[in-house]
């Protein structure tokens, strides 16, 4: 009977000691999370304050620096076309036109049939 006493004791002591440990950690992992939140809090602010600043500068700058909307449009990319002779070159040196074509976007409607793109049979 006094070995049962000494086992619950021991037994008693071990639970209390691994409670305070769990406890222990979970107070410091909220501590940590505390000093997260306050961190990101102040960071909002910090934002909240650059966002107002730079709108003061914004209403106080004339609106001529506003870009206007009859501005030149960008040209457009330019679409190089294969000639036969650098389809001729491409083959030659063993680089493949389609996959050269593939990469560029070089297709004409002429080039491909649409049946080749959709296919129209059974789906199984």
């Amino acid at each position: 009977m006094d070995q049962e006493a000494q086992l619950s004791f021991l037994l008693e002591k071990k639970l209390q000691l691994l409670v305070e440990m769990a406890t222990k950690k979970y107070d410091r992992e909220i501590l940590e999370l505390k000093a997260q939140i306050h961190q990101l809090s102040q960071d909002v602010e910090t934002l909240r304050a650059n966002l107002k600043g730079i709108r003061a500068e914004q209403a106080q700058q004339p609106a001529h620096h506003a870009p206007t909307p009859h501005e030149e449009p960008k040209a457009a990319p330019r679409v190089e076309r294969l000639s036969d002779q650098q389809v001729a070159q491409a083959s030659a040196s063993g680089e493949s036109v389609s996959l050269r074509m593939a990469k560029s976007g070089n297709y004409n409607s002429e080039d491909v049939s649409v049946e080749k793109f959709f296919y129209y049979g059974n789906k199984r």
